[in-house]
């Protein structure tokens, strides 16, 4: 079965990346470590198959978006 793929779920970044990765090596080293072993801690092994993430996966990764969106913000200003 081949790999299943989505885009890196940084802002118009359009990479593609495997389902399992939340996004590209290049966007997921930004994030900060305690949200990434946040994310890694909820990640339930099989989701991106399922389409089923965990309540707590879904919570930290919008909690990863609106770091992006407040970084993002910071560095306009």
């Amino acid at each position: 079965m081949p790999e299943r793929l989505h885009l890196c779920h940084w802002p118009d970044c359009g990479k593609r990346v495997p389902a399992k990765l939340w996004g590209c090596l290049e966007h997921w080293k930004r994030v900060p470590k305690s949200l990434q072993m946040q994310l890694q801690r909820a990640y339930r092994k099989g989701q991106e198959l399922t389409k089923s993430p965990s309540p707590e996966y879904v919570r930290v990764a919008q909690l990863i978006q609106d770091w992006i969106s407040e970084t993002q913000r910071s560095l306009k200003v």
